[in-house]
């Protein structure tokens, strides 16, 4: 989950992290080649509670993350020993972001992930601000919904656990609700489970309050959010080609 700026404590190794809207050196588009001298040094990532070990190029991982560039770009002891430790994280979703910052593709043409492994890898872009690798999850899932036409609402709950007030995670889910949803249909229905977080409830109807009459029934997101970069995480003035 994103949080608020903070400066480390005495002798922590704890990198700062940020709140979505902070500028950042990581970069955002994924098309974006390393320069060549992001091959050199390694540094090992030991991940999950078994401590599953990676061993990755140390200024690709900074190249892509202002976490990792935090945590190794320092005097922090993860720097000093070349390691880090990320007990938390899940070995799965570590490993698409390895397979990402080496070949910036997610997945082999075969593989068709999960609503909550996307999710998921989306998250830890937005905990170790890798904006590339969130910008192109975003852009997978938004395939995944033209191409299935569901709404990933039972993720609803693992969101908003796990974002600020704004994320674009958050905006493109009540979105596809509110535009792209039978919503008469659903909250007519007997079986229709409207066990969301309260502020996923707000924001529904905050999208629904503002939303125009010509677009009621239309199943049709407006222009502006179809726009490609419009729930990607960029600095200001950064977009994608």
């Amino acid at each position: 989950m994103s949080t608020s700026p903070t400066k480390p404590e005495p002798g922590s190794t704890t990198p700062t992290t940020k709140t979505p809207s902070a500028v950042t050196k990581a970069v955002s588009v994924a098309t974006k080649i390393p320069p060549g001298n992001c091959f050199k040094g390694i540094v090992t990532v030991d991940v999950g509670p078994e401590g599953t070990s990676f061993m990755v190029h140390r200024d690709l991982l900074v190249f892509y993350s202002d976490y990792f560039r935090g945590a190794f770009n320092s005097s922090f002891k993860e720097a000093v020993e070349c390691k880090l430790k990320l007990p938390d994280e899940r070995v799965d979703v570590f490993s698409i972001f390895n397979k990402f910052i080496y070949t910036r593709q997610l997945f082999d043409e075969d593989v068709d992930p999960t609503w909550q492994l996307l999710i998921e890898v989306w998250l830890f872009g937005d905990k170790h601000i890798v904006p590339a690798l969130q910008n192109e999850v975003m852009d997978t899932l938004i395939a995944k919904n033209a191409k299935l036409k569901i709404i990933p609402a039972a993720q609803l709950q693992t969101i908003y656990d796990n974002t600020l007030h704004g994320s674009p995670l958050r905006r493109i889910v009540v979105d596809w609700v509110t535009y792209k949803s039978e919503m008469q249909r659903s909250l007519k229905s007997e079986k229709t489970d409207l066990n969301w977080p309260h502020e996923a409830l707000v924001d529904l109807a905050i999208g629904l309050g503002s939303k125009k009459a010509e677009k009621l029934g239309g199943y049709v997101m407006p222009a502006d959010k179809l726009a490609r970069c419009y729930y990607h995480v960029h600095n200001e003035g950064e977009s994608c080609p």
